[in-house]
């Protein structure tokens, strides 16, 4: 195009020049007017008007100055006159005219007007020709195979004998408009001068303009416009400066084809793109907004033979300067998805990146086959660049440094990378493996082999993936760790289980998964002696997961990781509960998240203290309803099975818990449940309670239920009171023989109801030889106190399961009073009189019964002793009192002896302060067995 309008203004120039000094003075002016009109109109085909004087010369030169000079437009065209000039001056050598040769030596042209212009049709008004008859071009774009500009043919070019001297413009003015797109330049300002010795002599042309407002500079060097004119290979210099950026380009152009044959070296400068956008009125594609300054200067050759480019400079990019250098070759047309090979790197003080291998483009993704690298020594600093947010997982990472090798061709695609990294000072390693027999973009699977290795942690992938609309990865993952509990250290989350724990472990699990949902098929996990096995999938990760899986757990110490009290050798010692339960709102939210069905076994599992030998169970969470349900159970000897049920729904949170357990050995249970040691039994237990509530409080205050006791061939340890009855006095003063000693007994029963957090028993019966208690009252749990009677009767009966439950016998009831943290025991001497008034036959039945020792046992368990040399009784205590501590797991501490004070009255040693801290289940339960 630029060579079409240089060749049309040229034609005109000549055009202009010839008829105006055409026989000056021969022809009045007015003729000559006319006639320069007339042959300007046969040459262009427009209408040419000189409405100014018209001044002709002959010596030293022969020349022709005129004024008001205007050439209409071409039809259709915006404006009615293409040029118009408020003057123009022309001198021709004389004597070379002779010859036939057309010497200018001089012309100027004087605040020129040009408006070019392009129509709907793509014709531009720069095309001239006859207007109408045979040959006629005027107004039309010339169809394909005409030959316009065909240098083969002639027509439309200079004269090869013309030469142009000084030829100048003056504060003239070019608009360009593109009707096609709506697109309007406008030059202005512009002083020009161009020198043409000959044709086939170099064309210079230099000057200045205002483009748009923004002031340019010019300078061009043709040499030839004869080869130009011909399509011929020609040189070209060339330079745009202006401060909003600087063009320059010194080589060689051939017209023809597509694009031009280019072969030079260019310079590319740019200081503001923001400003030279706003200056064009284009706007930055988005993802080049952040580029800010551009200054490269390069190498570049290419034609249909293919392209040979050299790059190198700086970019402004966000801030910094990034370096560029780049070198591409190839043979053939590049658009054409001829293959470049290509040299690439870009570096900064954030990031350093490089390919060296051949590119083709296509029409989706590049085709590529070459080696790359990517260094980014601070990513937290290159994402603040970026102007992406910086968290603390990429503020902890450092040093990442990536080299491989991607081959990505129609049918395949082949990658390899090896990399290192740093996180929270730890070094990884990382290597990675891709490939695929066809497009990935086209859904087709890609094969994946992946490491990511350092001292805390391994993890490994192998298996497929798939990209595209329908993502997804399938394969074998595994994570192993030599000790988590460094690992967790590492990662700064807090530990609190003993040391010992939290060792090595081992993942293995099959993984099947896509953004909806995902599956863990075949999954091993080792931690410890513990081990975990199954397969959990689940689904709707878009938007209510559900998640389904049989998992199978074995010698696990849920006690351990936790760091129960009970997980080691030596029991932990019971803390006081705290004064009250606590009132926080219990938040359930959690539940409402997702849906599960999880079903799971274990084999010896402790956990809360307590010992599993086996355990099935189901695990439903259903729009907020957790569901688990227990069955075959085997713990202690026994057997067992349950239902606990915990909705987040309603009003407040609702819980529901059912148990039974048959044959279990209670003394191994209470020991680990509680610290309970002083009875022993198979028994049968049964438990089924409800509650809700907004907090602890509220639910242990609407706590109701029911239950049930029931131990067989049982014993409580610490005291024998057949060895009492022979000898009550030693029984009770012997504490090393009554550690050892036991008393057995047939049967423990007791049955209880829960309404409103209190828990109501009144059957409470335990038989044995020389011994039957029976017992009732209440524990008031919101309160936290306790009210219970018992009465332990001393008859003359060595039976006990089968044995009469209703003999005659001596009663000294026991009253068990006040809160958890305090109980007290009162034997009820008035109950135990009023009780042998109203039968003194069984009294002394009773009496009669205890023989070798009875009466001294009897007084011994009334809390006489014998006397001390001064008289003084021995000891405060009652040994009932002993025994029921020995029975209940009292110890010394519960309640100090009373002492009198200095006004004679008798005060109780104040207890410890409460521990704050909340109860657990087990707290509950040794408080409830005085523990």
């Amino acid at each position: 195009m630029l060579k079409r309008i240089l060749i049309g203004l040229g034609i005109l120039v000549v055009v202009l020049i010839a008829g105006v000094v055409a026989l000056p003075f021969l022809i009045p002016a007015e003729t000559i007017k006319t006639q320069v009109a007339s042959a300007v109109e046969r040459a262009t085909g427009r209408t040419l008007t000189i409405s100014g004087d018209v001044a002709p010369s002959v010596f030293p030169s022969l020349g022709v100055e005129a004024g008001g000079i205007t050439l209409s437009n071409a039809e259709g065209a915006s404006d009615p006159d293409m040029i118009a000039a408020e003057q123009i001056t022309a001198k021709l050598a004389l004597m070379p005219l002779l010859t036939g040769e057309v010497k200018v030596e001089g012309f100027r042209l004087v605040k020129p007007v040009i408006h070019l212009e392009v129509a709907e049709d793509g014709t531009p008004n720069w095309m001239f020709g006859k207007p109408g008859g045979e040959g006629g071009t005027a107004g039309r774009q010339a169809p394909a195979g005409e030959g316009r500009g065909d240098a083969s043919e002639g027509a439309g070019q200079l004269p090869r004998n013309i030469s142009l001297e000084n030829v100048e413009i003056v504060d003239g003015l070019v608009t360009f408009t593109d009707r096609r797109t709506g697109e309007r330049r406008e030059a202005s300002e512009i002083n020009l001068a161009v020198s043409l010795p000959a044709i086939d002599q170099p064309l210079t042309a230099k000057g200045g303009l205002r483009l748009d407002g923004e002031q340019a500079d010019i300078d061009v060097t043709l040499d030839t416009l004869a080869s130009a004119q011909a399509g011929e290979r020609t040189r070209i210099e060339a330079r745009l400066a202006s401060q909003l950026a600087t063009i320059a380009f010194a080589g060689t152009v051939q017209p023809g084809g597509p694009l031009p044959a280019v072969d030079g070296t260019f310079e590319l400068k740019v200081p503001s793109t923001d400003a030279l956008a706003e200056w064009t009125g284009q706007s930055l594609p988005d993802d080049a907004a952040p580029l800010e300054s551009i200054d490269v200067t390069g190498r570049l050759r290419a034609d249909a033979d293919g392209v040979d480019t050299e790059v190198k400079g700086a970019a402004g990019w966000n801030g910094r300067q990034m370096t560029v250098d780049v070198t591409a070759r190839g043979e053939g047309d590049p658009r054409s998805g001829a293959p470049v090979a290509l040299d690439a790197k870009v570096t900064s003080d954030l990031l350093s990146a490089s390919y060296a291998g051949t590119v083709a483009m296509t029409d989706a993704l590049p085709l590529l086959d070459g080696t790359y690298s990517l260094g980014v020594p601070a990513p937290a600093d290159l994402g603040t660049w970026l102007g992406q947010p910086v968290s603390p997982t990429l503020a902890a990472l450092s040093g990442i440094s990536f080299q491989g090798r991607v081959k990505r061709t129609d049918a395949a695609l082949e990658a390899t990378s090896e990399g290192a990294l740093t996180w929270r000072g730890e070094p990884f390693a990382i290597t990675l493996t891709a490939n695929a027999a066809g497009d990935p973009m086209a859904g087709v699977p890609i094969a994946i082999d992946a490491a990511v290795a350092s001292p805390k942690v391994t993890t490994t992938f192998k298996g497929t993936g798939t990209a595209g609309n329908a993502p997804a990865v399938k394969g074998r993952l595994t994570v192993d760790s030599p000790s988590v509990r460094d690992l967790l250290a590492w990662l700064e989350i807090p530990v609190e289980t003993p040391q010992g724990t939290l060792g090595a472990l081992a993942l293995q699990t099959g993984v099947d998964a896509t953004p909806a949902r995902v599956a863990l098929e075949a999954l091993t996990l080792n931690l410890d002696e513990a081990s975990v096995t199954g397969d959990i999938r689940a689904a709707g990760l878009n938007g209510r997961p559900d998640v389904k899986g049989t998992l199978a757990l074995a010698n696990l110490n849920v006690d351990a990781f936790a760091g129960a009290a009970g997980g080691g050798d030596a029991p932990a010692q019971a803390k006081p509960a705290e004064d009250g339960w606590s009132d926080a709102p219990i938040d359930l939210s959690a539940l409402s998240l997702a849906d599960a069905d999880l079903k799971l076994t274990a084999a010896n599992v402790r956990a809360g203290g307590l010992k599993l030998d086996k355990a099935a169970s189901r695990l439903l969470l259903k729009d907020g309803t957790l569901r688990l349900d227990l069955s075959d159970l085997g713990l202690y000897g026994g057997t067992g099975g349950g239902r606990i049920t915990l909705a987040a729904g309603g009003a407040a949170p609702q819980l529901a818990s059912a148990l039974k357990l048959a044959g279990v050995q209670l003394g191994p249970l209470l020991k680990d449940a509680a610290d309970f040691t002083r009875l022993e039994g198979t028994g049968n237990v049964e438990m089924d309670v409800t509650t809700a509530g907004g907090s602890v409080k509220q639910m242990v205050s609407a706590l109701g239920g029911k239950g049930a006791i029931d131990v067989r061939d049982g014993a409580i340890v610490g005291i024998n009171l057949a060895a009492m009855v022979r000898n009550a006095a030693n029984a009770f003063l012997d504490s090393s023989a009554r550690e050892t000693q036991k008393t057995d007994f047939a049967a423990l029963t007791a049955t209880y109801t829960i309404a409103k957090g209190i828990v109501t028993n009144n059957d409470l019966a335990l038989v044995g030889p020389l011994l039957r208690v029976t017992g009732a009252g209440t524990v008031d749990l919101p309160a936290r106190t306790v009210d219970y009677r018992i009465e332990p009767k001393a008859v003359a009966s060595l039976q006990g399961q089968g044995g009469q439950g209703d003999l005659k016998g001596i009663v000294v009831p026991v009253v068990v009073s006040g809160p958890w943290s305090n109980l007290s025991y009162r034997p009820d001497l008035t109950g135990a009189i009023t009780g042998a008034l109203r039968d003194p036959q069984a009294l002394q039945q009773g009496l009669e019964g205890l023989k070798g020792g009875g009466t001294d046992a009897i007084r011994s368990l009334l809390g006489g002793g014998g006397t001390s040399e001064g008289g003084t009784t021995e000891g405060t205590k009652s040994p009932l009192g002993g025994v029921l501590d020995k029975v209940l797991g009292g110890s010394q501490t519960q309640q100090a002896p009373a002492q009198e004070s200095p006004s004679g009255t008798t005060t109780t040693q104040e207890e410890p302060a409460p521990s704050s801290s909340p109860p657990s289940p087990k707290d509950l339960l040794r408080g409830l067995l005085n523990r």
